[in-house]
């Protein structure tokens, strides 16, 4: 008898631990059907980025090896309730006391920084697409200006033992060799200055982006290198948007925490054109009240736009003509550029991540110099520099 009330009651047992794997097993079902039915989203605004777009399959790209890798990052950015878990790993990984979460670092003072460990191949494939470019258009001065990441420049707020890649040793090594390569290269060497003024607000706490201070102190690094006086920051009138989180904070999944302040600089007279359209305002304040206030700097990203300094003749740069300069650009150019509006007459801007042609048509036109301006892991990363040679 009491073996068959145990065989019962483990019988029960049996059961319910079928029906708890059945219901899982429904519950998996609903979750990719459901995620089927999810229309692919193109821009996540908490992040502050574009997401991976579904891979095109063909035989190259298998048998590369891209298409899985490219496949492996679309589920990622495109999956069911994403956001949710992102914060729900945040909250937990807070809980647990632990000093990193999706791959950024939690540093002292409210500060988050990259998880950097390595330098992918893409970062030697650009080096050689800029000296192919030097190479195709020698009668051209070519700046180029990778800007530092903040972990980089505010070691002091970084914890201990974390290895990320040594982006000052690599820069210098990179200004080494272009420089000696080309007649027309010239590297703007911005970590000095950067460290310099490390006690100031160089770095947001919670974006990838420099601050517009810490660009400044960059364009006064441009201006030594280029033997002109930079514009005293005291010139210009600062006004404030608070309230900012950028996207170090969104990946993070952090739910506390102080936010930034960016600062923007009235520059008399400068504007631009976008899309045909114009004169516009240089700084698109609508952003100002949306998630994505640093893209109030040049309209964000847009693939192409021309900057005007509004001035006649503006010095020290020009004298009977006006003076133009090309620039090729991530969004660290943004908060950079105008400033540079002292000395250039006019600005064209070109965004490669968005810009579907290549270059050498606008190389056709005069230009007094180019400008290539990306920050370190964005340089490393971005495959569209190919565009330079084309």
């Amino acid at each position: 008898m009491k073996n068959n009330n145990t065989n019962r009651r483990w019988g029960k047992i049996r059961l319910t631990a079928k029906g708890f794997t059945a219901i899982f097993i429904l519950i998996l079902a609903l979750m990719f059907l459901a995620d089927i039915a999810e229309p692919d989203k193109s821009f996540s605004e908490r992040e502050n980025r574009y997401l991976a777009e579904k891979p095109t399959l063909s035989a190259a790209h298998l048998l590369n090896g891209t298409f899985e890798t490219d496949y492996e990052t679309y589920i990622d950015d495109q999956f069911l309730w994403r956001d949710g878990f992102v914060n729900l790993k945040g909250l937990s990984e807070a809980m647990l006391l632990k000093g990193e979460n999706n791959a950024i670092i939690f540093g002292k003072d409210g500060y988050l920084f990259n998880k950097y460990l390595t330098l992918p191949d893409q970062y030697e494939k650009n080096i050689n697409a800029i000296e192919q470019f030097a190479q195709n258009y020698p009668e051209i001065p070519i700046h180029v200006l990778i800007a530092p990441n903040s972990y980089a420049v505010l070691d002091q707020k970084m914890p201990e033992g974390v290895m990320n890649v040594d982006e000052i040793a690599v820069l210098n090594e990179t200004k080494q060799m272009l420089e000696s390569g080309s007649t027309n290269l010239d590297c703007i060497e911005t970590a000095s200055v950067l460290n310099a003024h490390e006690e100031a607000y160089l770095y947001y706490r919670s974006d990838h982006h420099w601050t517009t201070e810490g660009a400044y102190w960059a364009y006064t690094a441009y201006c030594k290198a280029e033997g002109i006086e930079p514009v005293s920051l005291s010139a210009y009138t600062p006004h404030e948007v608070p309230g900012f989180y950028g996207t170090l904070y969104a990946s993070a999944g952090r739910l506390n925490g102080d936010p930034d302040v960016i600062t923007y600089y009235d520059i008399p007279g400068a504007y631009v054109t976008l899309s045909g359209e114009g004169p516009l305002p240089l700084y698109d304040l609508s952003d100002a009240d949306g998630r994505d206030k640093y893209g109030l700097f040049l309209y964000n990203n847009p693939s192409q736009m021309t900057v005007f300094s509004g001035k006649e003749g503006v010095q020290p740069l020009s004298d009977e003509k006006k003076t133009r300069l090309l620039v090729i650009k991530d969004s660290y150019a943004n908060c950079f550029l105008p400033f540079l509006t002292a000395h250039y007459d006019e600005m064209e801007v070109v965004d490669l991540r968005y810009f579907n042609r290549g270059i050498s048509a606008l190389m056709e036109e005069d230009w007094d110099a180019v400008l290539i301006l990306y920050n370190f892991i964005g340089f490393s990363e971005d495959n569209n520099l190919i565009k330079l040679m084309h």
